[in-house]
């Protein structure tokens, strides 16, 4: 009998092991969740757009500015966050995983009230990569 109940508690454990070394993904809303901080998720970005100059605006008005990257890696990217400078500016952005070899985007709309003369604002976006954030800029001039 207790040769029999060592038997069985081994083969628990067995299972119980073999289990926990699989790893389950998470799914919200029908996107695999993936773990931003973890290095085996790290995957690369290129900055086609890391730079916009959106020439002159007059004071008051709004201006729709576009940033393009490409995942250049092996893994889905994904952006967590995006923080621009000041308050003048709301952002936009890819919320679904960035495919390997696709294009995302970071919008931004940049409200000229209260702004003078030539301007540069920058964007912090937080993404799975090693480096983890990349500030991206625009400038222009705003006029009376």
């Amino acid at each position: 009998m207790r040769m029999m109940l060592i038997s069985v508690v081994t083969a628990m454990i067995f299972i119980a092991c073999k289990n926990n070394d699989q790893k389950q993904t998470e799914v919200k809303g029908g996107i695999p969740v993936i773990n931003t901080n973890d290095p085996t998720q790290f995957t690369s970005i290129q900055w086609l757009d890391s730079l916009v100059d959106f020439g002159t605006v007059k004071e008051g008005e709004t201006k729709d500015i576009q940033f393009r990257f490409k995942n250049t890696g092996d893994k889905p990217l994904v952006i967590t966050s995006v923080a621009p400078s000041c308050g003048c500016t709301v952002p936009e952005f890819s919320r679904e995983p960035v495919q390997p070899g696709k294009e995302g985007f970071v919008k931004a709309v940049f409200n000229s009230a209260g702004q003078h003369a030539t301007v540069h604002k920058t964007i912090t976006v937080s993404t799975n990569t090693q480096k983890q954030t990349d500030v991206i800029a625009f400038i222009g001039d705003v006029v009376n």
